[in-house]
């Protein structure tokens, strides 16, 4: 019961961040990161590439943030406390490719 109530607190939480960025995005707000420092954040691009992907255009997504893909992946890890394959060390290899695909990315767009 428990785990079915911190479920439900996840999703509502996430539900809440939906709603923020539709609203953030509708007001066109530019990325504080990049307004207040002059530099992309590691997360740059990204509602790009998802409204790329709503249109099924993959490569085009691909193009404004390339690990786009990455973002669902660990929703599910957000999603399950960080067990999702069973094994500690799979779980984190997977979270720190992840960051390690954030970082590269990044460092990429700055150069």
């Amino acid at each position: 019961m428990r785990r079915i109530k911190e479920l439900k607190n996840k999703l509502m939480l996430t539900a809440v961040y939906i709603v923020f960025l539709l609203i953030f995005w509708g007001l066109k707000l530019p990325c504080i990161y990049k307004h207040f420092l002059g530099i992309e954040c590691l997360g740059c691009g990204m509602s790009r590439a998802y409204f790329s992907v709503l249109k099924f255009d993959f490569a085009a997504a691909f193009n404004y943030h390339p690990m786009f893909w990455s973002v669902p992946i660990a929703y599910i890890f957000f999603l399950f406390d960080g067990k999702v394959f069973g094994k500690k060390c799979l779980d984190y290899a997977v979270l720190i490719l992840i960051t390690l695909g954030f970082l590269i990315n990044w460092i990429a767009k700055l150069w």
